[in-house]
């Protein structure tokens, strides 16, 4: 017998193994006995307060949370994290969206803020209007779509957060909210975002120009929260 097979067969055996077992699978019953050792409370890691800090992207991805960046502080992601089985339940809904805008725009324009405290008080800065309540004769009145038209006047104290930043958040964290098959545009201050423009320049602007999200698929309403 190798030495290996000495040590393994030194080991105290605490298995249902035959005795004909091989030095294989004696192995490894050895090892994943071993596994209980390991210094790790498996429940904690479903506990949001609990759960370790590098373990927290496992959460999310277990929770659907698409919204999701490591370099937010620990206390936003915990917070993320505790709204998730809500934010799940208002995918589809006007009410969904809206707050899906107010996080991406408090955490852009704050990247470094400890927690989500007062994001209410972005409401308003932003409007979101639904196809039919658009004027007649307005080419954004498509049946099922909507509109999130920012304000660039009440954001006007905002200034040095990218366009293209911006853009890219918001559209990230409307995409995972929305009903899939809407289309919708993101209306902001006049200007199309781009990657050196800032939210101060945007203010200045006067004519509307938007982005248009175009899906080959029809659309559906906004469900009522």
């Amino acid at each position: 017998m190798s030495h290996t097979d000495n040590s393994l067969a030194s080991e105290p055996e605490q298995d249902l193994l035959p005795p004909n077992a091989t030095s294989l699978e004696r192995g490894l019953s050895i090892s994943t006995a071993r596994i209980g050792e390991i210094p790790l409370k498996m429940l904690d890691i479903w506990h949001l307060d609990r759960c370790p800090r590098d373990f927290l992207p496992w959460l999310a991805w277990a929770m659907s949370l698409v919204i999701w960046q490591e370099q937010w502080p620990e206390g936003v992601r915990r917070t993320l994290l505790s709204q998730a089985v809500q934010m799940q339940k208002g995918k589809g809904t006007r009410e969904a969206i809206k707050e899906a805008v107010r996080r991406a725009l408090a955490l852009t324009i704050d990247p470094k803020r400890e927690n989500l405290d007062g994001i209410d008080r972005l409401d308003g800065t932003f409007v979101i209007r639904e196809w039919w309540e658009q004027p007649e004769g307005d080419p954004k009145r498509t049946p099922f779509s909507f509109e999130v038209r920012l304000l660039t006047g009440a954001l006007s104290s905002t200034a040095g957060v990218l366009g293209a930043k911006l853009y890219r958040n918001l559209r990230r964290a409307v995409d995972a909210v929305k009903p899939v098959t809407s289309r919708y545009t993101l209306t902001v201050g006049g200007l199309q975002l781009e990657n050196k423009m800032s939210i101060g320049s945007m203010a200045r602007a006067v004519h509307l120009a938007r982005f248009t999200v175009n899906l080959d698929t029809p659309s559906l309403p906004l469900a009522k929260a």
